[in-house]
């Protein structure tokens, strides 16, 4: 979170993006609730539009028909969504499409995840951060975060990886560093 709001700050002060042009996307409330907070504190948190992944594909199953709206099944929600995505008869693009959506805790999204705000945000670039270490998944190799540490190569995508971290072991990092690095 703080590695994402510091390149969010930076782009601002180095005039890559207005604030208004940009969409948070954060994993749940607490955190989005966090990153309110902290954007408060740069004077900024009117202007940057901060949502939770969920929000967005309720937002998107409401406005898609999905039937059991109310419920509180975000798994069916999402699955809903994906399938709207290949739908050449639903057409729905939000208003508001950002110019840089910064997205936290992506070890925690599926990679459908990417596939469905690809779809939705056509024009958009993508800024993803994420912890392997900190996965809330079942399976985390089913993760955007995974995905993107496992490709080889992603067309227009630059890799970040960080070398020392006070939470994983540091012969654990060089384990992973050997197997998952690969230079651009």
């Amino acid at each position: 979170t703080s590695l994402l709001l510091g390149l969010l700050v930076k782009g601002i002060l180095h005039s890559l993006f207005k604030p208004e042009d940009v969409l948070f996307i954060s994993f749940n409330i607490s955190i989005k609730n966090e990153i309110k907070r902290k954007l408060k504190e740069y004077g900024i948190s009117s202007k940057v539009a901060v949502r939770t992944f969920d929000s967005i594909i309720y937002e998107i199953a409401k406005i898609g028909g999905y039937p059991y709206i109310d419920l509180p099944n975000f798994e069916g929600k999402r699955k809903f969504v994906y399938e709207l995505i290949f739908n050449k008869e639903f057409d729905h693009i939000p208003s508001y499409q950002p110019k840089v959506i910064f997205i936290d805790e992506c070890q925690d999204l599926e990679k459908t995840t990417l596939n469905i705000l690809q779809h939705f945000y056509p024009n958009s670039k993508f800024v993803f951060a994420g912890d392997i270490f900190q996965s809330i998944q079942k399976e985390p190799r089913e993760s955007i975060l995974w995905y993107f540490m496992t490709s080889p190569k992603v067309e227009n995508t630059y890799k970040i990886y960080m070398s020392e971290t006070p939470r994983v072991p540091k012969n654990t990092l060089n384990t992973l560093k050997t197997a998952f690095y690969q230079p651009i």
